[in-house]
């Protein structure tokens, strides 16, 4: 009786993780619609499954459904407080689809409590310009900066952004793009 019990564990477990999976090879292949639906089917199956609520996220981001997008994020994290993608993708969100700095700033500061890199600091010190924290912008875009070049990073679309923010973040700019 308990082999059986947990074969059908097993199977309804691999059933959802499938639907999730399904979701990101569709949206993979840039069939965005389809993804959405896949990852809403896993929902529907089980809706504690955080790895699906985010592939809805992006796909509804991909369909240029930012308000939709937005939600499925913000269950992610609710889900997953720990969630690098979810926060980067949120505050990000928040920062140049919707506009609005003072919503994106904690999803940003988490998203590089999470793990630092280069691009999750340029946003942050984006952010901070945009609502005249100067000093900590032009430490978010500094340590941006400083990573690039530790990993010897060739992205010069990013090295002339941060060579152009930190200029602007010195003339206290704030960063509107």
């Amino acid at each position: 009786m308990k082999k059986i019990v947990l074969t059908v564990c097993t199977l309804f477990a691999i059933l959802l993780v499938s639907t999730a999976q399904d979701a990101q090879i569709l949206f993979d292949q840039q069939k965005y619609q389809e993804s959405l639906d896949a990852a809403n089917s896993s929902i529907k199956k089980n809706p504690a499954v955080g790895e699906a609520y985010f592939w809805a996220g992006l796909s509804a981001a991909a369909l240029e459904r930012f308000s939709e997008a937005a939600g499925y994020y913000a269950k992610v994290i609710a889900l997953e407080p720990d969630h690098f993608d979810a926060h980067d993708r949120l505050g990000r969100l928040y920062l140049f689809n919707f506009n609005e700095t003072e919503k994106a700033l904690p999803y940003l500061r988490r998203c590089t409590e999470l793990a630092k890199n280069e691009y999750n600091l340029y946003h942050l010190g984006i952010a901070y310009s945009r609502l005249s924290q100067f000093d900590a912008a032009l430490t978010a875009f500094s340590e941006s900066r400083k990573i690039m070049l530790d990993a010897k990073s060739e992205d010069a679309w990013l090295t002339d952004n941060l060579e152009w923010a930190i200029g602007a973040t010195k003339n206290k700019e704030p960063l509107f793009f």
